[in-house]
C-alpha cells in the first residue's frame, strides 16, 4: 500500500513557531492549484501500480481551499491513482474554516478524516502563538465535526509552549477529552531558529520553557490518555482502538508515498525526492517542463538509519531479524550493542525492542543518535 500527500502552501497568518513552507498572500492561488494538478500528471507513475492507502492534504492550511478546488483535486487524482472505500482520505483544517456547510461538502468530495490544530484551548497563548482562532471557535468546530458525522478526527494540541502552565495544559486535556476524540496528536513545541517565537525569547519578550516542565507536561499527557484508553502507539500520537492514522503509519513502516506540491516529499524505498521549497518557481518549472525537484538515492547506511529513526519511534518498534535480513550481521551486532545501554527503557517481545512510551519516548532522539551509523 502507498501514501499521497498533498502540499497546500498558504495560511491565512504566520503562526509564530512555524517553520513549514507556507505563504500568508494568494497572489499564486490559483496557479498552485493548476500546477499541482500538473505535477499529479507527470507524477503518475512514482508508485508505480500500487494500491493508494491513504491521501493526505497538508500544508499551511490546506482549509483554505474552496470545496470546489478540494474536489478538482481529488478528481484528477482519481484519474491516476486507484483507492477503495477503505482508503483513508484526509484533511488538515483550522478551527476558522470549519462549518456545517463546507463539511458536507467535505464529506460529499470524499474526505473520511478531518485534522484539526487546536494546539490550545487557551486564548492567551493562542493569541502569542499567534493562531488566527480562539477558543470559543475550537470548541465550536469540533462540535461541527461531530454533528456532520465524522467518525474518525484528530484533534492537535501542543505542549511546552512559554507560559503554559502544567493547570492550562491539563485543562487542554481535559478538554480535548470532553469531546472523545477518536485521536489525539500532541507535540512538544519545538524552538526552530528563524521563527517568530524564537526571536522573542532571545530577545526575553518571552520565557524560555525548562525541561524539567516538559517533562512533567509530557506525564500529565501520557497519565491522562492512557487512563481513557487511547493507545500511545508514536511518540505525538494516541489512539482509540481502530483509528490509528494510516497515512503517518505509512511513514513509520517504511511505506512508498508520493508529496505533490511545493516542498513535498517523496520517497519509494530506493531513493527520496524533495519538491522545491518556492511557490513562484515551482510554478514556472512545472509550466515549463524543467526539474522541479531534487533527489538522492539512498545509501546502505542511510537505508539503515531511516530504519531506525521511523520503526523506534512507533508502537512497531525493531525488529532484530529484520535488521539482519536488511543490513546484515555486522548492524545487528552495532543495534544490540548500543540497546543494551538502554534495557530498561525498552519492552521487548521475541526479537522485536519497542521503547517503553512512558520513559522510552523521552530519550528517543538520545538513543536513536547513538544507533546511527
Amino acid at each position: 500500500m502507498s501514501g499521497i500527500y498533498i502540499h497546500i502552501p498558504f495560511c491565512h497568518s504566520a503562526c509564530s513557531y512555524c517553520n513549514f513552507h507556507f505563504s500568508t498572500s494568494k497572489k499564486y492561488y490559483q496557479d498552485i492549484i493548476n500546477a499541482i494538478l500538473k505535477e499529479i500528471e507527470l507524477r503518475q507513475d512514482y508508485l508505480s501500480s500500487s494500491k493508494v492507502d491513504s491521501i493526505y492534504f497538508g500544508g499551511g492550511t490546506p482549509s483554505i481551499l474552496t470545496s470546489k478546488n478540494l474536489d478538482v483535486i481529488i478528481h484528477k487524482l482519481s484519474d491516476y491513482f486507484t483507492w477503495d472505500n477503505t482508503a483513508e482520505i484526509t484533511i488538515e483544517c483550522n478551527p476558522e474554516d470549519i462549518n456545517i456547510d463546507y463539511l458536507s461538502e467535505l464529506k460529499n468530495i470524499g474526505f473520511n478524516r478531518i485534522s484539526i490544530g487546536i494546539q490550545t484551548f487557551n486564548d492567551t497563548l493562542l493569541h502569542q502563538l499567534n493562531r488566527n482562532h480562539n477558543a470559543a471557535q475550537s470548541i465550536q468546530s469540533i462540535e461541527n465535526i461531530i454533528k456532520s458525522g465524522f467518525q474518525n478526527f484528530t484533534l492537535d494540541l501542543i505542549y511546552g509552549i512559554p507560559n503554559q502552565s502544567n493547570q492550562i495544559f491539563l485543562n487542554d486535556i481535559r478538554t480535548a477529552l470532553s469531546f472523545n476524540p477518536p485521536h489525539i496528536s500532541a507535540y512538544q513545541l519545538t524552538i526552530e531558529e528563524k521563527t517568530q517565537i524564537h526571536h522573542k525569547i532571545r530577545k526575553r519578550e518571552i520565557p524560555s520553557v525548562a525541561e524539567e516542565q516538559i517533562i512533567e507536561q509530557y506525564y500529565l499527557l501520557t497519565d491522562c490518555l492512557e487512563k481513557s484508553n487511547y493507545l500511545h502507539y508514536e511518540i505525538s500520537n494516541f489512539a482509540k482502538e481502530g483509528y490509528s492514522a494510516k497515512h503517518n503509519s505509512s511513514y513509520w513502516k517504511g511505506s512508498d508515498y508520493l508529496g505533490i506540491g511545493p516542498s513535498a516529499h517523496s520517497y519509494n524505498g530506493i531513493e527520496r525526492q524533495w519538491n522545491i521549497a518556492n511557490n513562484q518557481l515551482y510554478i514556472k518549472y512545472i509550466n515549463a517542463n524543467k526539474p522541479f525537484f531534487e533527489k538522492e538515492v539512498l545509501t546502505p547506511a542511510q537505508k539503515y538509519n531511516e530504519y531506525i529513526l521511523t520503526r523506534l519511534r512507533a508502537q512497531f518498534g525493531c525488529s532484530i531479524n529484520e535488521i539482519e535480513s536488511l543490513f546484515g550481521i555486522e548492524l545487528k551486532k552495532h543495534f544490540l550493542k548500543v540497546v543494551s545501554n538502554y534495557t530498561e527503557y525498552f519492552n521487548i517481545y521475541n526479537d522485536r525492542y519497542i521503547l517503553n512510551s512512558k520513559r522510552g519516548y523521552l530519550i528517543a532522539d538520545k538513543i536513536t543518535a547513538e544507533l546511527f551509523i
